[in-house]
């Protein structure tokens, strides 16, 4: 809970979203990280919840650098991540694979 929608330099990331208006109030209704995930993405529009779930991996991989390689990365370059990372899968979903 304190690391995704708690610790005050996340906040700061989940901000920037243009979507955080409509969920902010949900980060404090529950105690339980996947209720609220479960709560936002049922009301987010698809494009909304696809980057609601890249904040969250990129919050994550923050936490994984900071730990691991004691890398800080800058809150900006978090949502940045986010946002490409989204782009990039859409990129690869368009894409038709042929095997064989």
């Amino acid at each position: 809970m304190h690391l995704l929608f708690h610790c005050p330099s996340n906040k700061n990331i989940w901000s920037t979203w243009n979507a955080f208006p409509m969920v902010c109030n949900l980060f404090n209704q529950n105690h339980v990280a996947s209720n609220i995930i479960f709560q936002i993405l049922q009301v987010l529009p698809s494009e909304d919840a696809a980057l609601f779930c890249c904040i969250i991996l990129s919050i994550w991989k923050q936490r994984n650098n900071k730990i691991w390689s004691e890398v800080t990365d800058v809150q900006g370059f978090v949502f940045y991540r986010a946002k490409t990372l989204l782009e990039n899968w859409k990129t690869f979903e368009g894409h038709t694979w042929r095997y064989g």
